[in-house]
């Protein structure tokens, strides 16, 4: 029983990863951020190899998701990356 629900917050997690991914790389493909990305993290506060690592997957902490929440205009939204609460 438990694994089942154990597997399905996980893949609710990853889903939800990947949206934050998604999310971040489209937004930077637009024609303003296009070939910026080194202005982009500045504006958000991270280094550009940073930046490249969470276009890569890895995991924003919760300071990095609001930054780009806030840098982003809420286009890349904190809750695209925030992890549910289990009740």
């Amino acid at each position: 029983m438990f694994g089942n629900i154990k597997n399905a917050l996980a893949e609710k997690i990853i889903l939800r990863h990947y949206q934050f991914m998604e999310k971040l790389i489209a937004y930077l493909e637009k024609p303003r951020w296009r070939r910026k990305e080194k202005d982009f993290a500045a504006k958000v506060g991270i280094s550009q190899s940073r930046l490249s690592k969470l276009k890569a997957g890895a995991e924003p902490s919760i300071l990095e998701a609001s930054k780009i929440a806030s840098a982003t205009g809420g286009r890349v939204p904190m809750s695209a990356w925030v992890k549910d609460t289990v009740k």
